[in-house]
């Protein structure tokens, strides 16, 4: 079944374009990358953005990643009794702040991923010309600049705004 199978033809559209593919790609990727490396995709984000911007607080990876505070936590412990993440004081006056850093076995990780998912785009970008491949980078900008930039008012999208009046 694809994509176009799954919804009505009123319900054919960008959001659930999106949100289906990134389900099914999320389960792939999780299945043939994250599962035989014995971390979630959940987890990758967080190497990753370790491997990127490390040190870093908890916080800004709850703000980076739109994440709840106890799901973190849940993941770091994880990577932490992995011994892919450390923790370290981020400042020394203050005991209560901490940073997180990638260990060797994480940076190896790190790698040894980003060489399987590497692999993985070059299958899929074969299916594809180098114009299909521009026009897709032109509209997956386009619509993240849309969420980034607060261009959807989820509020309005529930009739929340109409519901106080």
């Amino acid at each position: 079944m694809n994509n176009q199978d799954f919804f009505s033809p009123k319900e054919q559209n960008i959001q659930n374009l999106l949100v289906l593919t990134s389900f099914r790609l999320e389960s792939m990727f999780d299945k043939l990358v994250f599962k035989p490396l014995e971390i979630s995709s959940a987890c990758f984000r967080i190497l990753f953005i370790l491997d990127r911007l490390a040190p870093v607080s908890p916080m800004e990876i709850v703000e980076l990643l739109g994440i709840g505070k106890s799901n973190l936590t849940q993941r770091l412990n994880f990577l932490n009794r992995t011994g892919l993440v450390e923790k370290g004081l981020g400042d020394q006056k203050d005991r209560r702040k901490i940073t997180l850093n990638l260990t060797t076995l994480g940076r190896k990780k790190v790698k040894e991923t980003l060489v399987i998912l590497e692999e993985m785009n070059g299958q899929i970008e074969k299916h594809f010309t180098k114009e299909e491949k521009q026009e897709f980078f032109r509209l997956m900008k386009k619509i993240t600049s849309v969420v980034e930039n607060g261009l959807i008012n989820p509020r309005h999208c529930l009739n929340l705004d109409k519901k106080k009046n």
